[in-house]
């Protein structure tokens, strides 16, 4: 998957909002990670996005006493796709097998409605979120905080360093780390614990623009928020024609299995 830099999304969001540019302040920064946190779940789960999207194979459990068929949902999962009798992407004979979602003792599981021994599950990835503030020195990070780490000066800093390119994103901790311990950067320093959370290429400029649109909602001008939101609606729509009319990811029509 092509990704970008968090640091490319809000640059051009502080330009578009008016920002000062040279002196991006921490509070501007919070806006800005709200605002796109919510933006990536919208053109996140709009659509199938052949990138975001995982086939796996997995085994039926077959309870004979409820006469239930499951099959773990998995790990990773943001939400289900499909459900299908062998793999569609090696096969034009993969049958879609009908299926539905639920919580089983708690556990949320896929209860397939055909008697089968495998299946393909196809499954979007769950979405990242930013929470993180500016990366410190001084502070020891737990389990899956994040922080937010210029890898090219090797700081936590939101403006570029005199002499450095700047590559701006979150990161988040695999497991507890102590305080001065920095993510990798561009000389090879760091610790391979914190892990660089990816936000697809494709998705940066609408995220700018929406952004630019909650900001200016936030300021009460819903006339020109409006607009923006039409502006970003269409910066998706054309990801929408690369992914289906330039790089030809047609949905397959699902056939129901008639077992």
């Amino acid at each position: 998957m092509r990704t970008t830099d968090f640091s490319t999304i809000l640059f051009d969001s502080v330009n578009l909002c008016g920002y000062d540019l040279s002196n991006i302040t921490e509070q501007q920064f919070r806006t800005v990670r709200q605002f796109a946190n919510q933006r990536l779940r919208l053109a996140w789960e709009s659509y199938p996005w052949f990138s975001l999207t995982r086939f796996v194979e997995a085994t039926v459990s077959h309870d004979t006493t409820t006469d239930l068929r499951t099959v773990p949902i998995p790990s990773d999962s943001g939400e289900i796709v499909g459900v299908y009798s062998r793999n569609p992407l090696t096969t034009t004979q993969a049958v879609y097998v009908s299926y539905a979602l639920t919580a089983i003792n708690n556990t949320e599981t896929i209860v397939v409605n055909t008697p089968i021994l495998t299946v393909w599950v196809e499954y979007r990835t769950r979405r990242p979120e930013f929470n993180g503030e500016l990366w410190s020195a001084s502070v020891a990070y737990r389990a899956n905080a994040q922080a937010y780490f210029d890898s090219e000066s090797g700081t936590g800093t939101l403006m570029p360093v005199s002499g450095f390119p700047h590559a701006g994103n979150f990161y988040y901790a695999s497991t507890t780390i102590p305080a001065g311990t920095k993510p990798l950067n561009n000389n090879g320093a760091g610790d391979a614990r914190w892990i660089k959370i990816a936000i697809p290429y494709m998705f940066a400029s609408y995220i700018s623009r929406g952004v630019y649109a909650d900001f200016l909602r936030s300021e009460q001008q819903y006339e020109d928020a409006g607009k923006a939101d039409i502006d970003a609606a269409g910066i998706l729509e054309q990801e929408y024609d690369k992914e289906l009319r330039q790089q030809g990811q047609i949905r397959r029509i699902n056939f129901i299995d008639s077992y």
